[in-house]
């Protein structure tokens, strides 16, 4: 499966509905696929050349590095908040609140009770 999508998130910026929605989107493909993706991480140049798709994006995947914090995030591992800070923590939250109003809406849907 390819996951694809453009938002933007990080400490200085304010998560509006769309961008936590896709958050949980990006949480759900990992758990969906975790056995067969890796998490990496890039440094600033890399990411502009993978976004700008102008370059072959192979060579620049080679180069990013595993993500341990994205590992733990999408692991929903609250204990990692005191090395991560804050705003993982809220990442945290902002998917377990998500994933708790979309079953609410899929249990209203069905009318389950």
């Amino acid at each position: 499966g390819l996951y694809q999508t453009y938002f933007c998130i990080g400490s200085n910026f304010i998560m509006e509905a769309r961008e936590c929605s896709d958050l949980c989107d990006l949480y759900e493909f990992y758990q969906k696929f975790k056995y067969k993706i890796s998490c990496l991480e890039f440094n600033e140049d890399d990411y502009r050349k993978l976004l700008s798709l102008k370059h072959y994006p192979k060579n620049i995947l080679d180069h990013g590095q595993t993500s341990y914090m994205l590992f733990d995030l999408f692991d929903l591992r609250e204990d990692d908040k005191e090395r991560y800070g804050e705003f993982f923590e809220e990442c945290i939250n902002i998917i377990k609140s998500t994933l708790k109003d979309r079953e609410n809406r899929r249990i209203e849907r069905n009318g389950i009770k």
